[in-house]
């Protein structure tokens, strides 16, 4: 990332509810499990646009994009789901755990951050969206039998406990790399009622 730019993203920030319901769930699947580098609770979200590396001059464009995409929308009530892992869940390289909604509203936000960004010459994600929060990655060296075990360990587990909160905002982050991991700084937050 050049000197002269941000590394950016939008996400949803998630309750201290949710982070503590996660942490209580990794927790004794931290203890058995080798491989796996575990984010800290204070850096969980949904990411709903990667944006990535932006000069600052674009961030005016890019957050005006964002209030008028997000205006006409609601947010609602989000619950955790069920964990998963990337690729698949038998045999991930990142695990995660799903967040869920009754009516669409995160699928529909992040589709409008999406197009606006798109129009604003952002280059959106192909792959398609699932709302998740990153709970853990495996080491660049873990073995196909470590990570096979970190599957059949979440495949044989419960999901965390139920959390259900009022999402109320999106935030426009900047990550900021260095030392032990990126720390991440709010730019903007748009609330949306």
């Amino acid at each position: 990332m050049a000197a002269d730019s941000e590394r950016l993203f939008m996400a949803l920030p998630l309750p201290a509810a949710a982070t503590e319901a996660i942490e209580r769930w990794r927790e004794p699947l931290a203890a058995g499990l080798t491989g796996m580098h575990w984010e800290r609770p204070e850096r969980m979200h949904v990411t709903l646009a990667f944006l990535g590396d932006m000069p600052p001059g674009r961030v005016p464009r890019l957050i005006a994009a964002t209030s008028s995409a997000l205006a006409p929308l609601r947010l609602g009530s989000a619950r955790l789901g069920a964990p998963g892992g990337f690729p698949a869940l038998r045999d991930p390289h990142t695990i995660w755990i799903g967040v869920e909604c009754d009516d669409g509203w995160i699928e529909r936000v992040q589709a409008a951050l999406a197009s606006a960004l798109t129009r604003c010459g952002v280059v959106p994600d192909h792959r398609p969206f699932r709302s998740h929060v990153t709970v853990g990655r495996l080491h660049r060296g873990a073995t196909h039998r470590e990570r096979r075990a970190i599957g059949a360990a979440l495949t044989r587990g419960s999901p965390p406990s139920p959390v259900t909160w009022i999402a109320d905002r999106v935030v426009l982050y900047n990550s900021l790399l260095g030392g032990e991991a990126p720390r991440y700084v709010e730019v903007a937050a748009f609330e949306v009622l």
